[in-house]
């Protein structure tokens, strides 16, 4: 980075020079970088840790005492008994300009609220105001993400004429960021629908603008919808995974669904499409368990980090008794040559104890505890 001289008669270089620019300034793209870098030697210096699972979260901790820092760029949440906290606080205070809201009941666009026993997340202020910008304040409320009969698609033809006029002026990404920071906070109801329509955001058509705006009916129905942390002693994981075969109408890739949840809460949830075609319903869903134990093993990792203790192996229901099958039989990798390396991760992490599999029937594969 480089910066022009001020024109100023004791900088002989003033002449059309220009300066290097050993520092950052707000706003460049590496500052973010440059500022955890910063923050995190600071941090360090006071006696606190970076843990291994997360380049964000930090923690001190005695026999009598724990601290956790939790840093996304300029927004920072700490954790711990009240002396702890304060120390941390003074520390800061001391080193940089720090705006202290004390008890937080927001955090990077959540709203923290507490009850007797428990914690509510919740986004309702952002889903007013989305609603609101597409003027659907007003709309009848739709009780599923997506209608039922649904059919998104791709078509061969190009964008008509009259298709480019009618979505000139329709703020179809716009409004579909929003959704996805909505789904990827708060809202895991809403991942499976954000997702799909993120694949026509370069070219969207009416009927995808409609499936949207179908979205947004939802959202009006179910602004009051909150994701509850209740209080709970046990830290067990508790996974689950699923897949739809061929579900994508286009490419016929299959899609991958899981969700985990540690402390009675969801903490991770994914719904995306798979990388390649999967050639039967057992390999789809053996990808989705592939990435359902790569994510349960980082949180397990994560709760270490933070002096957690995790009951180990972890349970994932899956509904698919052919990928259950390739787990346990010896002969297994025959079957899946071509995903060999997924196969190989899968039965480690089976073998070291870390995670165990367990079928349940489709009906109910949610429901399961």
């Amino acid at each position: 980075m480089f910066v022009r001289l001020p024109d100023i008669e004791d900088i002989s270089a003033a002449n059309g020079s220009v300066a290097r620019l050993h520092k950052s300034l707000y706003g460049l793209r590496e500052a973010p970088k440059l500022w955890h870098k910063t923050l995190s030697s600071f941090l360090i210096s006071i006696g606190m840790q970076n843990i291994s699972s997360s380049d964000c979260v930090f923690i001190r901790r005695s026999e009598a005492s724990m601290a956790v820092v939790l840093a996304y760029v300029d927004d920072i949440a700490i954790f711990g008994d009240r002396q702890s906290v304060l120390d941390v606080k003074n520390s800061l205070k001391e080193k940089y300009e720090v705006k202290d809201l004390g008890r937080s009941n927001l955090f990077l666009g959540v709203t923290i609220h507490e009850a007797p026993g428990e914690l509510m997340l919740s986004q309702r202020a952002l889903i007013g105001k989305i609603l609101e910008d597409t003027n659907m304040i007003n709309c009848k409320p739709a009780s599923t993400p997506l209608p039922l009969s649904h059919a998104l698609y791709d078509p061969l033809e190009l964008l008509s004429d009259e298709e480019k006029l009618q979505m000139e002026n329709v703020p179809y990404r716009e409004t579909l960021g929003k959704l996805l920071f909505l789904s990827t906070r708060t809202r895991p109801d809403l991942s499976t629908a954000v997702s799909m329509l993120a694949k026509y955001a370069s070219a969207a058509r009416p009927l995808h603008w409609k499936s949207l705006k179908h979205v947004l009916r939802y959202l009006k129905g179910t602004m009051d919808y909150v994701l509850l942390i209740p209080k709970c002693a046990k830290s067990a994981i508790i996974a689950w995974c699923d897949a739809d075969w061929g579900r994508d109408k286009d490419s016929r890739r299959s899609r991958s669904g899981l969700l985990i949840k540690s402390f009675g809460c969801s903490v991770i949830w994914i719904s995306k499409m798979q990388p390649s075609v999967s050639l039967s319903t057992s390999e789809a869903e053996f990808y989705s368990l592939s990435e359902c134990i790569r994510n349960t093993v980082w949180l397990q990792h994560f709760l270490e980090d933070l002096h957690v203790d995790v009951t180990l192996p972890t349970t994932i229901f899956q509904d698919n008794l052919g990928s259950i099958q390739w787990t346990e039989d010896v002969q297994g990798i025959r079957n899946v040559k071509h995903i060999s390396i997924r196969y190989k991760y899968v039965k480690e992490n089976i073998q070291d104890g870390k995670v165990r599999v367990t079928f349940t029937p489709s009906e109910t594969i949610w429901r399961t505890p």
